[in-house]
């Protein structure tokens, strides 16, 4: 069918035609009874005669006297001249007229403005004469009585009171527009006179000296002899409420007068509107496609700057489904189809969203928003985003079976805020401008968020992004972040941007100032696994030292297994902390000079601390350049779990700092080597794997006097519990490993290579210092290779300590002390079960000996 305004443009180009000829082919007489005139009856159409004015056919307005719509005329300037009229009753004589009534309504313009009836008039159908004789005229005006504004009016124009002019000779000559006169008049001048039998028509103009009218004409009846023809003109009603069983020209029409809960269904055709949904309710076209004869297409290439689709903030369960959103030109908040803020149970299907300029995306939704289903939606040459759902927390939002392709921007995205219980599966994620699908702030809190099966082949610089994620590490439950099953692919070429690309990306980025939206971070507990990614290569010459990467990871407690990297410069990059132009603020704005030139050996766009806990086996490698390569600061490879929080941290000292870490928590050491120095702030349990598998390592000489000399630093009231680990001072001067001004239990920790000048001149190097408000109880602990005590039991705060089945092994002969306990200045200690040995040398500079105790 065709759609209310491109029959409009189709019939009016044939009159324009019919115009010239007369007005269509000569029909002479319809048979007695209702006619309703719409847009699919060829016999009525609408003519702009001058200027610009315009006509359609509408619902109402208010209640027309014959069905629920009418003909609507408007002419806005004084030029305008446009009629709605059909080439019928040719060569029907006057005389023959026995009914000639109408009705109208105006919305705006002068006093005396209602819509003109006309005949094409032959003022003698038995002459030889079939030339141009002009019109017969009605106005309603000229009856002496002014149309009323806002009212449907009937007007009989055979009534003895009616009035009718003459446009041209001979009628003008006794009916002038001057001084009009009745049918009867008419009648006894021309009594042969007829509607033209080649150039017949039967008219209602607006215009031609009108300004800023708009009217409507209704229920046109005319007799032939007795036998009444009604002509009842009505829209095409293309939309229809099937919940209410009313029927609308427009889908906004349509959506004016729908209750919430309503079902809105669309015929096929092109609809040229900006549909603003402002209740809850389905909206169904006939399909999606480009067939108008098939399709429900909304067009936007004669309209102005405003959505295709708009659904109002918070309106809820609003379905979209089975239609084509195409070429709206727009700015600023507005998109093909844009959803403005908690639109929840919000579902798109079924639909294309094509060719879409300016403003946000094809799709575009604002969070905060919970449950969402986007789902079989084509997304195809959108400015900006394909699909994109922006701001807030966003639950529950499926993405799944849609296809995206060269949009500006990105193809399909949840951008700033965090998301929960979310799923983007089977998108086909096409030749997008920079990123092919992104995801920013994962995190726990709906459900688990999975990202699988796409197949997601020469975007921009990205295939998959994971930004800021928060995940559990698991592969299953709430917070669970896994990216699976995607085949993420690219053509390099000489053209490609000259900056880093990357396959799958899991990194640290967009902090917004004061982090309002509350991401983690540091990037953490993402799984990767069972994905293909090829052909990640710079190849542009004027790259310096931009790189192709595989699948980049930064943070902690990721998973990459299973995964096959094909072709890539670097396949699999594990980084942290080493960017050289990071703009890295804890918790704050600043991202990673992602330029090139700006990142050398490192994947520029991210910018996280730091890396590690992270899983990497089990992938397959061909054809990369490397095919894996890490990337990370510092010497340590540790990291820390606090028991209590399940939180995974890269060191000791941030463990502690974290502001969820509490006083008793446990903090779990892995089997690796920590090189830190460690200030504990809070009492706290901190358990390594074994004394042979976790490793502390200084970084720096200690001072030599107050806390400074302390590697470990325990703040007074602090209570330390340490178990299983090596403390090894190896390579740098320590003057003390702990200085524990709190209280504490140190439970089989071993101590090594813990000296300051051993030989002199300082004589240095003291495993533990407790001299605090509290005892420290040191069990099943080794001491070797001290500078010169083992542990300094110092101050009456120390009431009743105990040193217990530890083993001492000192020095042997030469220039140095040991001691395995020195006890003094009041301190109390329970010494007992304990192995002290090779405690013998002696200070050259002043002959002191060692000893046991």
């Amino acid at each position: 069918m065709f759609s209310q305004y491109h029959f409009k443009r189709w019939l009016t180009s044939i009159l324009v035609l019919s115009y010239v000829l007369g007005l269509g082919m000569p029909v002479r007489v319809f048979a007695a009874g209702t006619v309703v005139v719409d847009p699919s009856n060829s016999d009525w159409g609408f003519l702009t005669e001058t200027g610009a004015g315009n006509g359609q056919f509408v619902e109402g307005p208010a209640t027309p006297p014959a069905g629920s719509g009418s003909a609507e005329l408007t002419a806005t300037n004084a030029a305008d001249g446009v009629i709605v009229g059909a080439a019928l009753y040719t060569g029907i004589r006057l005389d023959e007229l026995t009914t000639l009534t109408y009705h109208t309504y105006r919305t705006s313009g002068g006093a005396e403005l209602a819509p003109a009836l006309q005949l094409n008039i032959d003022y003698d159908l038995t002459d030889a004469v079939t030339n141009w004789q002009g019109r017969l005229v009605y106005e309603p005006y000229q009856t002496g009585t002014n149309p009323t504004t806002g009212v449907w009016e009937s007007w009989d124009a055979l009534d003895s009171g009616a009035r009718w002019w003459a446009s041209g000779a001979p009628g003008n000559g006794v009916c002038p527009h001057s001084s009009p006169c009745d049918m009867a008049t008419v009648l006894s001048n021309f009594p042969n006179a007829g509607i033209h039998s080649t150039l017949g028509a039967v008219l209602f103009k607006a215009g031609s000296g009108w300004t800023g009218y708009q009217g409507n004409v209704d229920n046109f009846t005319i007799g032939i002899n007795g036998d009444d023809t009604i002509y009842d003109f009505e829209p095409l009603l293309l939309v229809h409420n099937i919940t209410q069983g009313t029927d609308h020209v427009t889908i906004q029409g349509g959506v004016d007068n729908a209750v919430a809960g309503d079902v809105i269904e669309i015929d096929p055709g092109t609809f040229e509107e900006n549909v603003v949904i402002d209740k809850s309710l389905t909206l169904r076209g006939a399909g999606a496609g480009t067939d108008p004869a098939q399709h429900t297409i909304l067009d936007g290439t004669n309209l102005g700057n405003a959505s295709g689709i708009h659904v109002n903030g918070h309106v809820t369960d609003v379905t979209i489904e089975d239609l084509r959103v195409q070429n709206y030109t727009m700015s600023g908040e507005t998109a093909g189809i844009y959803a403005a803020v908690g639109n929840d149970n919000f579902v798109a299907q079924n639909l294309h969203v094509y060719n879409n300029t300016g403003g946000r995306a094809g799709l575009h939704m604002n969070g905060p928003v919970d449950t969402v289903l986007i789902d079989h939606v084509e997304a195809h040459n959108n400015t900006s985003r394909g699909i994109v759902i922006w701001n807030g927390f966003k639950t529950n939002i499926t993405i799944t079976n849609n296809d995206v392709r060269g949009n500006n921007c990105c193809g399909i995205e949840l951008q700033d805020g965090t998301a929960s219980g979310v799923t983007m599966s089977g998108n086909t994620v096409v030749s997008n401008g920079d990123s092919g699908m992104s995801a920013i702030g994962l995190t726990a809190g709906a459900g688990p968020n999975v990202i699988s099966n796409n197949d997601v082949t020469n975007n921009g610089r990205f295939g998959i992004e994971i930004k800021n994620p928060d995940g559990t590490g698991l592969d299953t439950g709430d917070g669970s972040i896994v990216v699976e099953g995607n085949t993420v692919s690219i053509t390099p070429s000489a053209t490609m941007n000259v900056r880093d690309h990357a396959g799958i990306a899991i990194f640290r980025r967009s902090f917004i100032a004061g982090n309002p939206t509350g991401y983690v971070d540091v990037p953490t507990g993402v799984v990767v696994r069972n994905n293909t990614v090829s052909g990640y290569v710079q190849q542009n010459p004027g790259a310096s030292t931009s790189e192709g990467f595989g699948i980049v990871i930064e943070g902690t407690n990721h998973t990459v297994t299973g995964n096959t990297l094909n072709n890539n410069e670097i396949g699999i990059q594990e980084q942290g902390g080493n960017h050289p132009n990071a703009n890295y603020v804890p918790n704050e704005a600043g991202d990673g000079d992602q330029a090139d030139g700006a990142s050398p050996n490192y994947f520029g766009r991210g910018n996280a601390p730091l890396a590690c806990a992270n899983t990497i086996i089990g992938n397959s490698f061909s054809g990369n350049a490397t095919d894996y390569r890490k990337n990370v600061a510092g010497s340590g490879s540790g990291y820390v779990t606090n028991l209590t929080t399940g939180e995974i941290f890269c060191t000791i000292q941030a463990a502690i700092d974290d502001s969820d870490t509490d006083n008793g928590d446990v903090l779990e050491l892995s089997a690796d080597t920590f090189a830190e120095e460690v200030h504990v702030t809070k009492s706290l349990t901190i358990q390594g794997d074994s004394k042979t598998t976790t490793i502390l390592n200084p970084t720096k000489n200690t001072g030599t006097a107050g806390d400074a000399r302390a590697w470990w630093l325990v703040d007074s009231g602090v209570d330390l519990t340490l178990q299983r680990m090596t403390f090894d001072g190896t390579g740098y001067k320590v003057w003390q490993a702990i200085r524990n001004k709190g209280s504490g239990t140190i439970d089989d920790v071993a101590f090594t290579e813990i000296k300051f000048d051993e030989s002199g001149p300082s004589y240095a190097g003291t495993a533990v210092a407790a001299f605090g408000t509290g005892n420290v109880n040191i069990t099943n602990a080794m001491f070797s290779e001290i500078g010169r005590v083992g542990v300094l039991y110092f101050g009456t705060g120390i009431t009743g300590s105990t040193f217990s089945g530890n083993m001492y092994t000192g020095k042997g002969d030469g220039d140095f002390l040991d001691y395995a306990l020195d006890i003094s200045a009041g301190a109390v200690v329970t010494v007992d079960d304990n192995t002290i040995s090779d405690n013998r040398g002696v200070a050259s500079s002043d002959g002191s000996a060692s000893a046991g105790i």
